[in-house]
């Protein structure tokens, strides 16, 4: 008696563990095809990553140089908003952080009527990547400066 009841508590494990796996596929396919169905490739002649002349040995150009080699910055001839920002390019490699719940909101509702297909975190990843290349000089001075003050 023991061993049946042992067998269809083993049999019950399997089917269940089968039909969790299954659901578990079923998601990450379905979530993997709505990801590529909104992806937009700008056009080679005009994407390309941000590469200042020249670069420092200083330890903050160092991850400076990191953080924009590893970023997608979109260099267009057109200085219009619209193709400079609302352009909605896959980001890779990511990592959390947080923004005001005000400014949250109100992009949120900026993107969702004037650019519906270009994600926030894109958004305001190439926000970012433009000040950190537009000020990169500025950041520099004031990192070596506060790390050669004198004890």
């Amino acid at each position: 008696m023991t061993q049946i009841i042992f067998h269809i508590a083993a049999i019950a494990c399997i089917v269940y563990t089968v039909c969790r796996f299954g659901l578990f596929i079923h998601k990450r396919m379905r979530k993997n095809k709505n990801i590529g169905k909104h992806v937009h490739v700008p056009p080679p002649e005009t994407s390309g990553k941000a590469e200042p002349d020249t670069w420092e040995d200083t330890a903050c150009t160092s991850a400076l140089k990191d953080v924009i080699n590893t970023s997608s910055i979109q260099i267009v001839e057109d200085p219009s908003y619209r193709t400079t920002y609302l352009v909605n390019h896959p980001i890779g490699n990511r990592i959390q952080v947080y923004i005001n719940r005000d400014s949250y909101a109100y992009i949120k509702r900026f993107l969702a009527v004037v650019a519906p297909e270009t994600s926030m975190s894109g958004y305001v990843s190439t926000i970012i990547d433009e000040h950190l290349t537009k000020y990169e000089d500025e950041m520099s001075e004031l990192y070596t400066e506060a790390i050669n003050k004198p004890l």
